[in-house]
């Protein structure tokens, strides 16, 4: 009895031990197609909305290294207008419907986007058709279409699309990685925020929950806000470079960022469900969106 006693204590410790470490590797091959439908919610000007986006995987070819996988993100229109002094709203737009090619190694891992040149040419088309709307003409003053412009062009480096397609919430963005309970890392947000990520392992491993918070300094916020202004209203910078300090210390310029990403892991390693909620807010522009993919 005391025998099978201490085995079954041994057995339990053992158990506790790997649940706190887990590595995700999705058992891929050529042909596979993982369908992730998306609903929720998203802040569009002050007011809640629904919200819709499927995302589309496949293994279209296997390579020496890994694999080649495509990610159609298929994102439906929220049931509003879009507020186009809203500059992440304006963003969100330019970036929906993109499809992206990307090179993995053997575990599924994310490790070169292979066009970023057509995905550049389609946040230029979507530019286009967005500043000929009507209401956005009316806004050309506060946000110029060539600013935009670069500060999107500048998203497609090879190092900034990797770095986004690694950091963001996805079914992807885990592959590759072993992750232990409580582990840390830095990542950035959908707006650029540099953010401090904590792991936490639930469900032995199957489900990981990633719970992430501003980090950044004063000084940090001060240079990625005077780095917007110079990039969107460069007639203001000086101005705005002058204020800013004061305005931060008085509280009246805040930026804030919050993000939970709950991962739940099937038994090939594919996520069968992504809950994602994030809310930020500056410059008195606040963004909230909760959403939640689920694998058809």
């Amino acid at each position: 009895m005391k025998r099978t006693t201490i085995l079954s204590l041994l057995l339990l410790m053992a158990t506790s031990i790997m649940a706190q470490s887990v590595k995700i590797a999705p058992k891929m091959k050529k042909g596979d197609v993982k369908t992730y439908t998306g609903t929720g919610e998203a802040s569009v000007q002050n007011q809640m909305v629904r919200t819709s986006q499927d995302i589309v995987i496949s293994v279209t070819d296997k390579t020496k290294n890994g694999f080649v996988v495509q990610v159609e993100n298929q994102k439906g229109e929220a049931k509003t207008d879009i507020n186009f002094a809203n500059l992440t709203q304006v963003l969100n737009k330019v970036f929906a419907n993109q499809t992206s090619i990307y090179e993995t190694n053997k575990d599924g891992k994310i490790t070169l986007v292979k066009n970023l040149e057509e995905q550049r040419q389609y946040a230029v088309s979507m530019i286009d058709e967005i500043f000929n709307n009507a209401q956005m003409k009316q806004m050309n003053v506060i946000l110029p279409r060539e600013n935009i412009m670069k500060m999107v062009e500048e998203k497609f480096t090879q190092e900034n699309a990797l770095k986004m397609a690694l950091c963001l919430p996805s079914p992807l963005a885990l592959n590759g990685k072993t992750i232990s309970e409580g582990m840390e890392e830095e990542s950035i947000n959908a707006q650029g925020l540099k953010m401090k990520t904590i792991y936490h392992l639930n469900n032995g491993g199957k489900t990981i929950v990633a719970t992430s918070n501003l980090d950044m300094n004063v000084e940090e916020v001060k240079a990625y806000l005077v780095k917007q202004v110079k990039q969107l209203m460069p007639s203001l910078a000086s101005m705005f470079e002058g204020q800013i300090d004061q305005a931060l210390q008085r509280g009246t310029v805040k930026v804030s960022a919050t993000q939970k990403a709950i991962y739940e892991i099937g038994d090939d390693g594919w996520v069968r469900q992504l809950t994602v909620n994030s809310e930020s807010a500056q410059t008195g522009q606040v963004n909230k969106s909760n959403i939640v993919y689920t694998l058809k």
